[in-house]
């Protein structure tokens, strides 16, 4: 069974010897009928008793009809393609599957691999074993599979999924080396290593022992089209630029970087090229400043991995903080003043604004700092209590004029401040002061500022001091060494109140011209975010992570939380840590697996007798699907010739040329789906029930659903449309003819108004040719409602909630908002206040057309109660399945919400216009 060509089947080619005796079945094609002129007597002289056989058969007819028969029994054998050479027939198979981050691009070709691996072993009736090479969950390394069947071994692979962190090659030798006597076989192992093609600690080793095992051949991905690495940009920089890494071999120059906000909306979609033998390549995203704070993820175009992910939280976005500067052409040292320190120091993560307190109250930016300055007046006071109030951070420095004013009581409690000051300030560094320069104590833990390295040469010379024996009513996050407060703080509102006892320049101390100084100014602008400074300093436990994949999914156990304040770019990731969002409150950190990766170096020579191969190279195809199309057409061809052999059929008539023109067709379309398909043609495709097909979807309105491959979800939808189209022809003045299931992949969708499609967690993704053929039908018209199917939940956090964000990313789906009560689908039919299914509390998603959705038809609808449950009804009109919680009444709201939908999507805005009638009525004087 080894070669180019074999069969799985072979002992059905003993059929062929029986196709000689076949001649005698075969020959059933009658005599023409004799043309006889009248005079009617002649016919008679010609008449004979006796019944007519035909003696000889034409032989066309017996060469289509044998090769038709021969063809069918070459079919039911199966014959393959790149087979593949046998396996040992003394040892089992050994699986080893590389299953982290760098085998998610090319993860489906891999099962497909996989499968046929397993079908092959089965052939052979050999035991398979499975080892993974990523940590699983509990961060452990995994367990060598037993031994199992084919059946066996296919439920595991189908269970596999992408790690998002990298493999642990040396931990799965460990493991190997302790249960390697589970593979115990009286002959030497076959083992199969799906690699990921990248050279990193124990590749080597690890082949070198498997190699021990048997015989070894590891399968790489094709080179020139690697693993791809997004490296975030730079967190609070000028431009938000990107870096994307590629392998030394990959020959892929042209890529596209696109942005994402929260709400999953596309922003912008950047192209970029790499040159020849570049190995890196910047993108710039170039977005306005409010759209730029808005972006939360980038990602590689067509890449699917966590490495072309990245995601961003507050640090990467520049906030605007305004300076204000009173007076700025009497700065006498504008190298030396204030507003020059703390522009230096914020100019690289913020954008800038300088001017007056009320100039820039007037734009409203989320951080203002005011210098030394005197007493505000009464209005500006109260503009900037109110601005504080709103979320607002107005961060206030000491001075000489602060220190004046604090001199007096009555003006000190006048000064817009988190605690009473004391005048004239403390002098550490005086002719007649015995004290010396002070240095900060360290942070405490209630402190924005925990965790920041203090240097060891910052000094504080000067400061002003708090009035002893009152309570400041705030909070102190920064102290001496001697415990007095550096920086207080107090909140007002959503806002803070923050004051720095000393100056900005470098009058008071050597603080501004520091590191640490704009460490610290960054930690304060971050709390303009809303945040809780008690929420800054604790440990952030998971909110978001994301699979191998680079798709968002809710966290499971075993997560550990980020320590507070943690440098999130040292953090690895693993399975304690996986890639994704972690936080509490208003504050979210953004993990990401791209920064911690090494450098992408392709699996260089392994050791001798090790044999390498490339993913999908030498693919095993199997003719059978090929074989019974040809012996189809063949058969189509025969009765062609037995039509036109009995003067029943004339190629120069109107009603001949048809015929063969529709026959030609069907041959085209049964060669081409079913072999590009691999399996036999469809109902709506084969030569005896297209036209019935066409005919059907386009002589009268059904509706239509898609064909999951679920026998008892398609059942649900059949049984849901159907009872959908009984009650709208009972109820309405639509007829509607029994719905339909369609196969994306294969049949036309364009004849339906509305189609139906379940979306489950097995959903498979769709094609290029099936994505590009449903942005046309939501072009052009189409509406299709997305059911979730799931109990209330949230659906984006929900197994089948991911797989619809995961097709959903590459339609022409508009941005999305819940259905407005004021909405034509609540009175298209019935009024309505609600859309409930077989169950109800999730909401149903339309298309948001910024306020003139009533005007619009949506092209899809998202919602996850399941109304094909709802609607099925049997043969006797019984419904076939509960309602939860509201039974029957539920079930009503169902079937109206359901003739509300269908008149919404034949009628359109109809309905909505009728607001107008009054009006009309009005103008023509009725």
């Amino acid at each position: 069974m080894t070669g180019f060509l074999t069969f799985a089947a072979p002992w059905m080619l003993w059929a062929l010897a029986l196709v000689p005796a076949l001649w005698w079945l075969i020959k059933v094609t009658p005599p023409a009928p004799r043309r006889i002129d009248f005079p009617a007597i002649r016919l008679l002289m010609g008449l004979q008793s006796a019944e007519e056989a035909s003696e000889h058969i034409p032989p066309l007819v017996a060469f289509l009809r044998l090769s038709a028969v021969s063809l069918l029994i070459l079919a039911l054998a199966r014959p393959l393609i790149n087979p593949g050479e046998d396996f040992s027939d003394q040892g089992g198979l050994l699986l080893v599957v590389d299953d982290g981050w760098a085998a998610a691009r090319d993860w489906d070709e891999r099962i497909k691999a996989l499968d046929q691996l397993i079908d092959r072993a089965e052939r052979q009736n050999l035991p398979v074993s499975l080892l993974t090479t990523a940590p699983d969950g509990t961060g452990k390394a995994p367990k060598l599979q037993p031994p199992m069947d084919g059946g066996q071994a296919r439920r595991k692979i189908k269970s596999l999924t992408p790690k998002p962190w990298p493999v642990d090659h040396t931990a799965i030798l460990d493991t190997l080396k302790l249960e390697s006597a589970g593979l115990s076989a009286p002959g030497p192992i076959n083992t199969v290593w799906l690699a990921n093609g990248l050279d990193g600690p124990g590749v080597h080793d690890l082949a070198e022992h498997l190699q021990r095992l048997g015989n070894l051949k590891v399968v790489t991905p094709a080179p020139g089209h690697g693993q791809i690495i997004l490296l975030p940009p730079q967190p609070g920089a000028r431009e938000m630029t990107a870096t994307l890494l590629r392998r030394q071999d990959d020959r892929r120059n042209a890529f596209f970087l696109r942005a994402y906000d929260q709400e999953n909306r596309l922003l912008i979609r950047t192209p970029g090229s790499f040159a020849d033998g570049e190995t890196s390549l910047g993108i710039t995203v170039d977005l306005p400043l409010e759209m730029r704070n808005r972006v939360s993820r980038l990602e590689v175009e067509g890449e699917r991995s966590a490495s072309a992910t990245v995601l961003l939280d507050n640090a990467w976005q520049r906030q605007r903080v305004g300076i204000v500067i009173e007076n700025p052409d009497r700065d006498t040292r504008p190298l030396l003043g204030e507003a020059y320190f703390l522009d230096r120091a914020l100019t690289p993560s913020s954008e800038i604004s300088t001017g007056s307190l009320a100039t820039l109250m007037d734009h409203d930016p989320p951080v203002i700092i005011l210098t030394d300055h005197g007493l505000l007046s009464p209005e500006i006071n109260r503009r900037v209590e109110a601005w504080i109030n709103r979320g607002g951070v107005l961060l206030r420095f000491a001075g000489a004029k602060m220190a004046a004013i604090g001199a007096n009581p009555e003006t000190a409690r006048q000064l817009l401040s988190p605690v009473t000051l004391q005048g004239g300030g403390r002098s550490l560094n005086g002719v007649m002061s015995w004290a010396r320069p002070a240095a900060l104590a360290p942070f405490d833990e209630s402190s924005p500022f925990y965790g920041l390295a203090l240097p060891d040469d910052v000094r504080i010379t000067r400061h002003i001091l708090s009035r002893p024996g009152i309570d400041p009513g705030g909070e102190t996050w920064a102290r001496l060494t001697d415990g007095t407060p550096l920086v207080s703080a107090t909140r007002r509102g959503d806002g803070w109140l923050v004051l720095m006892h000393t100056a900005a320049d470098a009058d008071w101390s050597n603080l501004p011209i520091s590191g640490l100084f704009v460490h610290m100014l960054r930690r304060l602008v971050t709390l303009s975010h809303g945040a809780d400074s008690s929420t800054l300093n604790i440990a952030l436990p998971a909110i978001e992570i994301l699979d191998g994949f680079g798709v968002a999914q809710k966290p499971g156990p075993g997560i550990v939380p980020l320590p507070p304040n943690a440098a999130v770019l040292s953090v690895p990731v693993n399975a304690a840590h996986p890639p994704g969002y972690y936080g509490r409150g208003h504050v979210r950190r953004a993990l990401n697996l791209s920064p911690t990766l090494d450098e992408l170096i392709p699996l260089g020579p392994l050791g001798s007798g090790i044999e390498r191969t490339i993913l999908a190279e030498g693919e095993e195809r199997d003719l059978m699907a090929w074989c019974l199309a040809l012996a189809l057409i063949l058969l189509l061809f025969d009765t062609l010739v037995t039509l036109w052999l009995r003067g029943h059929l004339s190629f120069f008539s109107h009603r001949g040329l048809s015929f063969a023109a529709k026959a030609g067709v069907m041959a085209i379309l049964l060669t081409t789906t079913s072999a590009v398909a691999g399996a036999e043609p469809p109902a709506s495709q084969n030569t005896d029930a297209m036209d019935e097909f066409i005919l059907a979807a386009s002589l009268k309105t059904r509706l239509a659903y898609v064909l999951t491959g679920d026998e008892k979800i398609d059942g649900i939808s059949r049984a849901g449309l159907s009872g959908l189209s009984r009650v709208v022809t009972a109820r309405t003045a639509a007829e509607l003819g029994d719905p339909m299931g369609l196969d994306l992949d294969i049949d036309e969708i364009v004849f339906f108004p509305l189609l139906y499609w379940p979306i489950g967690p097995d959903q498979r993704e769709l094609s290029a040719s099936t994505t590009a053929k449903l942005n046309d039908y939501l072009g052009s018209g189409g509406t299709v409602l997305f059911d979730i199917q799931d109990r209330p939940d949230d659906l984006g956090e929900s197994a089948a909630g991911k797989r619809l964000r995961l097709i959903a990313r590459e339609l022409d789906i508009p941005p999305l908002a819940p259905v407005p009560a004021d909405h034509v689908l609540t009175r298209s039919f019935y009024l309505a206040h609600n859309f409930p299914g077989r169950w109800d509390g999730n909401r149903l998603w339309i298309a948001d057309y910024g306020g003139l959705n009533n005007d619009n038809v949506s092209p899809v609808l998202i919602g996850g109660n399941d109304w094909a449950g709802a609607w099925a009804l049997d043969e006797e009109g019984i419904p076939l399945y509960p309602t939860v919680p509201d039974g029957e009444f539920q079930r009503e709201a169902a079937f109206r919400f359901g003739v509300n939908l269908v008149m919404y999507v034949l009628t359109g805005n109809y309905k909505s216009d009728q607001v107008h009638v009054p009006a009309i009525l009005e103008r023509l004087g009725q």
